[in-house]
C-alpha cells in the first residue's frame, strides 16, 4: 500500500491545508477520562504534529510517531515537541509505556491486527486508546449545489487503497468507553477550502500518479469558486471518536 503523505510536497500541502480542529478532539477525549492530566500521550500517524500539540496542551506529556518524514520534518518545525519515526504496527516503545494512544484519521493507513496488538503492549493496565477521525460531510451553507460538487470530486479524485476503517466491535482486549459523533460548520474562505481539499490523500495521491500538483489545485479551485464569489462561506464537517479502555 502506498503511502499518499510520503513527498515533500504532500507535507507541504498537509501543513499548510489541513485545519486545526485537534483542539475540539482533545477536549472530548479528555471529557472522557474524567480530566485527569498528566498523562503519557502517544499519538500514532500523527502527520504535521497538529493533534499531537493538542494534546500535549490537554494532558501535559505527548510523543508524535510518524512513517513519513517530510510529514514529521514539518511537525518539527512548529515548536519543541518530541517526534519520532516509525510504524504503527511495530512501536519503538517498552511495554506499558503510555497512558493513552491516540489515532486521528489514521487507522486505515496501518495492518489492524498488527497495530492492534501493539497498541495493547504498549498501554498500561486499565488505560485508554482514542481514535478520532474528521471529515468533509459535503454541505455548504446555503448552497445546496455544493453537495453536487462534493460528488464529482470524489468521483474525480477516487480514494487511494487502504485499509478497513475502525470498528470498535471488533477490538479484542478492550472495552468501550465513549462513542461520539457530530457535525459542525466551519467559516471558510475559498483558499482555505482549496488548501484543505488539495491536502486530503485522494488528491495526493493521484498527483503521486503523475498529475501535476498546480492543475489539481487548478481544478479544485475552477470548481469551488462560484460558491464563494469574494465570501466567506461555512461548510459542514463530520467529527467521530472512539474511547476505549483496556481490559
Amino acid at each position: 500500500m502506498g503511502n499518499p503523505f510520503g513527498s515533500e510536497l504532500a507535507a507541504r500541502r498537509y501543513a499548510a491545508g489541513r485545519l486545526d480542529v485537534h483542539g475540539e478532539f482533545a477536549r472530548r477525549i479528555a471529557w472522557g477520562l474524567g480530566g485527569r492530566r498528566p498523562l503519557r500521550v502517544l499519538d500514532i500517524g500523527c502527520g504535521t504534529g497538529l493533534s499531537t500539540r493538542a494534546l500535549a496542551e490537554a494532558f501535559g506529556f505527548a510523543v508524535g510517531l510518524d512513517v513519513s518524514a517530510p510529514m514529521l520534518r514539518e511537525a518539527a518545525r512548529r515548536g519543541p515537541l518530541r517526534f519520532l519515526r516509525g510504524r504503527g504496527e511495530r512501536l519503538p516503545f517498552p511495554a506499558e509505556s503510555f497512558d493513552v494512544v491516540t489515532m486521528g484519521s489514521a487507522f486505515h493507513w496501518c495492518e489492524p491486527a498488527p497495530l492492534l496488538a501493539e497498541i495493547c503492549r504498549v498501554l498500561g493496565p486499565r488505560r485508554h486508546l482514542a481514535v478520532f477521525d474528521h471529515m468533509l460531510a459535503g454541505r455548504m451553507e446555503g448552497e445546496p449545489r455544493f453537495a453536487e460538487w462534493f460528488d464529482a470530486y470524489r468521483q474525480r479524485f477516487a480514494a487511494p487503497p487502504r485499509h478497513p476503517g475502525f470498528d470498535p466491535t471488533l477490538v479484542e482486549g478492550f472495552a468501550p468507553s465513549t462513542r461520539e459523533r457530530f457535525e459542525h460548520w466551519i467559516p471558510l474562505t475559498l483558499d482555505a477550502l482549496v488548501g484543505y481539499v488539495t491536502s486530503q490523500s485522494n488528491v495526493l495521491a493521484a498527483v503521486g500518479a503523475g498529475l501535476r500538483a498546480e492543475d489539481a489545485e487548478a481544478e479544485v479551485r475552477a470548481g469551488l469558486e462560484p460558491f464563494f464569489r469574494g465570501r466567506t462561506v461555512p461548510v459542514k464537517y463530520r467529527g467521530e471518536l472512539d474511547l476505549l479502555r483496556k481490559l
